[in-house]
């Protein structure tokens, strides 16, 4: 998995850091955002493999910021893969009908063998 770039995005600092000091581990290179409009700048400009997002974020939630990447990447003819970060799945998922167009989630809180059995998953299909 090394080479990959995943765009970690969460209103938390501290969360981007823990988050990213995992996947750094593991030989992936990290870039992170803590709001919508900072993570659709470092989607244009970093191109990540995948973008670990939270839902629940003040200002541009998550499902805004998997709404607006999506479009670009109808536009560009690309699939970014998303995992969403949250501490509430039965909130989200599938219980309120709300379609997402995700192609996956990770409970909160994250740990580091979840982690990466997740992206190994992923990026395995």
């Amino acid at each position: 998995m090394a080479g990959r770039t995943i765009l970690v995005v969460d209103d938390d600092p501290g969360i981007v850091a823990l988050i990213s000091t995992m996947l750094k581990k593991d030989g992936y290179t990290t870039v992170g955002a803590l709001n919508g409009p900072q993570a659709l700048e470092q989607y244009e400009r970093a191109r990540p493999d995948l973008i670990l997002l939270d839902l629940a974020m003040p200002g541009m939630g998550g499902f805004d910021i998997l709404k607006e990447i999506r479009r670009r990447d109808r536009l560009t003819g690309r699939h970014t893969l998303v995992l969403l970060l949250t501490a509430h799945v039965q909130s989200y998922f599938p219980a309120n009908g709300r379609e997402v167009d995700a192609d996956g989630y990770i409970a909160k809180p994250v740990t580091a063998s979840k982690l990466r059995r997740d992206l190994q998953a992923i990026f395995n299909r």
